[in-house]
């Protein structure tokens, strides 16, 4: 089974937003610690259909990559 919680926040106006978050999952194999991860994001809303988006994970756990980095780009239809 796996669980998350995120907190997010809009800044000016919606023009920006920060999020943080927690994922993890039960135990998958033995003898091993369970994924967890703590995740940090960032978008910028170019305008009303387009955004930028900007997120980071560090593993807390030996079975999870130690850092994770990613790029998005949202369009709207």
């Amino acid at each position: 089974m796996s669980y998350s919680i995120a907190l997010g926040q809009p800044l000016s106006g919606g023009k920006y937003a920060l999020l943080v978050s927690y994922s993890g999952s039960t135990n998958i194999i033995s003898e091993v610690a369970p994924p967890s991860f703590l995740g940090f994001g960032f978008s910028y809303r170019i305008d009303a259909k387009k955004s930028l988006m900007l997120n980071a994970s560090l593993g807390l756990t030996e079975s999870v990559p130690d850092l994770s980095v990613s790029l998005g780009w949202n369009i709207g239809f």
